[in-house]
This record gives structure tokens, sequence and C-alpha cells, in this order.
């Protein structure tokens, strides 16, 4: 038995499988290609997601950025803003301030054309010249004047022991032949206070 060969069935299975692996050869070829065009496309797309997210954070960055920046221009206008209403307050503050000056040199100016008492001065009332002399005029008629200062001098003094020359009645003053004939000294009795009522 020595001529002949018997095939041994393992043997014979494990040369089919080695032709059945020699003839799937090209077709394991073709599946580690595809596997391979699979991988490669799998890293392409990868890459590609990889540089997708790395563009989407950079824009979420310049996005923050931009709202930073945004917010911090929003901020600088509110400041700015304050600053400038701050200014505007302060202006009408100053500008109260300057109109309430005004007021009261022209209620003292006023207040001394009329001659009225200096307590009554601050308590003229109005909003404008016209008005403020009408409130005066108010006042002079109600009798809050000072009384007339006496007029002197160094080199001629007002006379404090009584009036020097001829006091006159109001009698005497209605006779209109009396005051023609004495109306210059009349006249100065009337500035130095000589009349008698």
């Amino acid at each position: 038995m020595a001529d002949l060969e018997v095939a041994n069935p393992a043997e014979d299975t494990t040369a089919e499988t080695v032709d059945e692996s020699a003839g799937q050869e090209p077709e394991a070829v073709v599946k580690t290609e595809a596997e391979r065009a699979r991988e490669a496309y799998a890293a392409r797309e990868e890459k590609r997601k990889a540089e997708l997210e790395a563009l989407r954070r950079e824009n979420e960055a310049y996005k923050r950025r931009d709202e930073e920046s945004k917010a911090a221009a929003e901020e600088a206008r509110k400041a700015k803003l304050s600053d400038e209403a701050r200014i505007k307050e302060e202006r009408d503050q100053l500008a109260a301030e300057v109109e309430g000056f005004r007021m009261n040199a022209l209620r003292d100016k006023i207040g001394r054309e009329f001659n009225l008492r200096d307590e009554m001065i601050p308590r003229l009332i109005g909003t404008d010249e016209a008005a403020i002399r009408a409130d005066a005029e108010d006042l002079v008629q109600k009798g809050f004047t000072k009384a007339r200062p006496k007029v002197g001098t160094p080199t001629n003094p007002t006379n404090d022991q009584g009036p020097k020359g001829a006091t006159y009645t109001k009698e005497q003053l209605s006779d209109p032949v009396f005051f023609r004939a004495n109306e210059k000294d009349i006249m100065a009795a009337m500035r130095e206070g000589r009349i008698n009522r």
C-alpha cells in the first residue's frame, strides 16, 4: 500500500482551504482596498470634522470678542452719556445759579433805586424787571422806604442843628403869588426839609 497513496481527508481540506484562500485572495485584496478607502475616507472625514470644529471654535471666539467689544462700546457710550447727562445737569444748575444772581442783582438795583428798606429788597417778587419794578412801586406806596439821608460834602456838611432859613407852611405854598415870589427859597426849603405841615 505504499505505492498507493491515499489522500488524507484532512489534508484535502487543507488543500481545498489553500485553494479557496488562493481563490479569495483577490477578494481579500479588494476588501482590503475598500477598507483602506473607507479608512482613508473616514480619516479625511475626521480631519474635516476636526477642521470644521476648529473653525466653529474660532468663529465662536470671534463672536464672543465681537459681543464683548459691542458691550464695551455700549458701556463706553453709556458712560459717555452719563458724563454728558452729568455735564448737562451741572450746566443747568450753574445756569440756574447765574439766573438767581442776576435776579438778586436786579432786585437790589431796583430796591436801591426806589429807596426801599434793606429788609424789603429780597422780598421783591417778579420774574422780570417790569414785574419787580411794579412790586417796588407797590411797596413804596405802602411806605416801606428808608428815610432820606441828609446829603452833605466835606466842605459843606449837613446841618444837624436844624434848618437854617425860613420855614414854610402848606398854606403859604398853595398861594401862587407867594410861591412865584419865593420859588428858589421854597425849593431849597423842600430839599432841606423846612416845610411844615
